[in-house]
């Protein structure tokens, strides 16, 4: 039985953060019932696709329900849209739910409360995805967040009090004015909790046109320096690559594994959904521009809100992967894993060996002490994730 994760998106948030380049929109509160009510005819039409005999059956591995923020809008909504998810899946018979299922939600410090963290436990959500970026007020009101350290703190304590064992905490490096000992002060602050996060993502900031962040500070030149009004606040890229290694030796003194770019977790608490991503499982996307991806064809959702509310089932896009896609997101999405990628599992799903169809560029990144070959596996080095980007493109192939 082949696994899927699902993916469920949730648009609206209180406030766009002055770096987001998401699909998501700021209050539309009329709009947030009718939204709800799309995404539960796109749960009956999905799941009477799949009641079709011949459809592949599926074990349900992960749901996720990502946004925007999800936790903005009612509770009930949430909490019986996941209800009906799984009722839905169970009755078509073409879907099993994964013993061990990870039911992922995400959350915003300032929008969480006992009485909805009590319902979202109960509804059967068992893992958090809380956005705390940064433990300093001052950066985090920079940011466009609508929370306080304190009330993060406040609420991450709260979930665990009404039982969720499984929370991770993004936290966010290279931004405007910070400086190392910013940064430091926000994971003393983190491991100074009674109970520590089981997850810890932390990610480099990535200004992206569209937003705020880009009016102000602009794109990186060929020196790697903003050219924007205010670009000469943003980190240089030496201070940005020293801020990564920083968060990641410290995570690891303090017993977290890094089993990816970014993401690092104590034994036993890597990310489902996530891995599943990076190990190009098929999933399913439900909600305004969510991606699936299903026997290698790749569907992409209306991304007009009003257009969805109306036919919550319009494709935007549709895209049957030809092989040297699928070879190409295996060697660029695997290596994201410090694991890197197995010459066995690459034979096994294209019937021809890595080496006959990437020997040169495999051969270049290890001479560049980019990447390194043990026991049947392809992995980056340090330098090589350090420029990731360039060695993630050596692995697209000449159309």
């Amino acid at each position: 039985m082949k696994k899927l994760g699902i993916y469920v998106h949730i648009p609206f948030c209180v406030r766009k953060c002055a770096y987001c380049d998401f699909l998501s929109f700021e209050g539309k509160a009329d709009k947030q019932g009718p939204y709800i009510g799309a995404l539960n005819r796109e749960v009956d039409i999905i799941t009477d696709k799949f009641r079709i005999g011949e459809n592949d059956k599926y074990e349900i591995s992960s749901i996720y329900f990502g946004g925007g923020t999800p936790t903005s809008i009612k509770e009930s909504y949430i909490c019986d849209l996941l209800c009906k998810l799984i009722t839905k899946l169970r009755s078509t018979g073409n879907f099993a739910i994964s013993e061990n299922i990870e039911i992922t939600l995400e959350a915003n410090p300032g929008t969480l409360s006992y009485e909805k963290l009590i319902a979202y436990k109960n509804a059967g959500f068992n893992r958090l995805s809380i956005g705390l970026q940064s433990a300093d007020n001052a950066e985090l009101n920079f940011l466009s967040r609508i929370h306080t350290y304190e009330e993060f703190k406040e609420n991450f304590l709260t979930a665990y009090e009404v039982g969720f064992r499984n929370i991770n905490v993004d936290l966010m490096t290279g931004l405007p004015y910070q400086s190392e000992y910013n940064l430091n002060r926000t994971l003393d602050e983190l491991f100074a909790l009674q109970i520590r996060p089981q997850h810890i993502s932390s990610y480099s900031l990535i200004i992206e046109k569209g937003t705020e962040f880009f009016d102000k500070f602009g794109e990186r030149d060929e020196d790697g320096k903003y050219n924007g009004a205010l670009g000469a606040y943003m980190p240089g890229e030496e201070l940005e690559r020293s801020m990564y290694y920083f968060v990641r030796n410290r995570l690891i003194k303090e017993g977290y594994i890094q089993y990816e770019i970014s993401n690092f977790a104590y034994p036993g608490f890597e990310s489902v959904h996530n891995s599943a991503y990076w190990s190009r499982q098929d999933y399913i996307g439900l909600g305004l521009g969510a991606s699936s991806c299903i026997n290698n064809v790749r569907i992409k959702n209306e991304s007009d809100l009003d257009k969805y509310i109306e036919n919550p089932r319009l494709i935007e896009e549709s895209v049957k992967l030809e092989s040297a896609d699928m070879m190409e997101e295996f060697m660029f999405l695997g290596l994201r894993r410090l694991s890197g990628v197995s010459t066995y599992e690459f034979s096994t799903c294209f019937n021809k060996s890595m080496e006959s169809v990437f020997d040169a560029p495999l051969k270049k990144l290890i001479s560049e002490g980019l990447m390194y070959y043990d026991n049947g596996r392809y992995a980056l080095t340090d330098m090589g994730i350090d420029y990731g980007n360039y060695c993630f493109s050596q692995f697209l192939m000449v159309r």
